[in-house]
């Protein structure tokens, strides 16, 4: 097997058609429309009473499986360059033009409005598309990890995948150490720094009763909320105001890291240095399985004696029960057990083992089987 193309089980279903969408007192919910032939599913989007698209060809699940099988692997491969070179700066172009407008709201007509609003929902719709070729690319990269691993170290280790999720480098790190940066600059000067000691609720007033606590708002907290204030969030959550329309939650992630003293440079370059030592431990087991399969490298190999299969018609005879007295004391079925003591098949793992402290330790072997049975019968 092609450890640079490891097998990856194939999908065998597609994972839905739609999104049905519902406005319950006042909250968007979502959900996945399953490929179901002739499923009726309801949707609300835009004010619009919708049917779900939902396929008519029973093999469509199966068609698309197929397809996903065929086109994950190119989406995994193929995604980091295409996130960074093409759908990274086509989103940049996107929100550059959205801000713009929204900061010059107060000269567009209503007409304006409802052509810019127009536009956001074709954004909306196209990054909507982004986040699931993200996902895609995910899945296949995730899935062709696990392969891997399980070849170059014999297990899936969840713990160590668990730990190459994370992320040194995302955007919520920018927001987090804009957060830090404001607490820097409170701890730093006595004023804020009395400000930022009051209870949560107290800050902002106090804040705005100082030249310099206005200034820090205007300077820090404003540009805040425009640059992080549409932050991803639960669609049903836009019933809410947003940090670009309240400062106060802003005020508060400030006066959090500055009670605990959060050192964001320093708990980043943890992630940052644990990703790293994750990444290198799965790369020196796959460098070692491709040098060994270049013939550039001798794997170390330990040698183990298996003891020889068991004597079970022998066995049987010294604990003297019937066959199918014994076979009820292996867990296995009389047609099994006449196969071993015939010589057609032999005993194997668990069983293996079992036989041979029932060849070895006859007592011990019978004590264990008296006292299963005694758990059955008070079970």
């Amino acid at each position: 097997m092609d450890l640079l193309r490891p097998h990856v089980p194939p999908l065998r279903h597609a994972f839905a058609t739609d999104w049905l969408a519902k406005n319950v007192n006042g909250y968007l919910y979502t959900a996945a429309i399953p490929a179901e032939p002739g499923l009726v599913a309801g949707a609300q989007e835009y004010g619009y009473a919708m049917t779900g698209l939902v396929p008519q060809d029973p093999g469509y699940a199966a068609g698309m499986g197929a397809y996903l099988d065929t086109v994950l692997p190119v989406y995994g491969l193929e995604f980091a360059d295409t996130w960074r070179d093409r759908l990274v700066p086509e989103m940049d172009r996107n929100f550059a033009f959205l801000e713009g407008m929204l900061d010059r709201r107060a000269e567009l007509t209503l007409a304006q409005v409802a052509v810019l609003l127009e536009d956001a929902i074709d954004i909306h719709d196209r990054h909507w598309k982004i986040h699931w070729m993200l996902n895609f690319a995910q899945l296949s990269a995730t899935l062709k990890l696990r392969a891997v691993m399980e070849q170059t170290h014999g297990r899936i280790d969840e713990g160590l995948l668990g730990r190459l999720q994370n992320s040194a480098s995302d955007r919520n790190w920018d927001k987090i150490g804009a957060i830090w940066a404001m607490k820097e600059e409170a701890k730093a000067d006595p004023e804020l720094t009395a400000a930022f000691g009051r209870p949560a609720g107290d800050v902002l007033p106090a804040l705005r009763t100082t030249e310099r606590g206005r200034r820090f708002i205007d300077e820090r907290i404003v540009p805040y909320q425009r640059e992080f204030g549409w932050h991803a969030v639960w669609s049903h959550e836009f019933i809410f105001p947003t940090f670009r329309e309240q400062m106060e939650p802003v005020i508060e992630l400030v006066r959090n890291q500055f009670v605990e003293d959060y050192d964001q440079p320093g708990q980043q370059a943890i992630l940052a240095a644990d990703i790293k030592a994750a990444s290198e431990e799965i790369l020196a087991g796959l460098e070692e399985i491709v040098a060994w399969k270049k013939g550039e490298r001798t794997l170390k190999t330990t040698r183990v004696e298996l003891p020889e299969a068991p004597d079970v018609p022998a066995i049987r005879a010294r604990l003297g029960p019937s066959q199918e007295a014994f076979a009820a004391c292996m867990g296995v079925s009389v047609g099994t057990l006449r196969n071993w003591e015939q010589g057609r098949r032999e005993p194997q793992g668990p069983a293996r083992a079992l036989l041979l402290i029932a060849d070895r330790k006859p007592r011990a072997f019978l004590e264990a089987v008296q006292l299963a049975r005694r758990a059955r019968r008070a079970a």
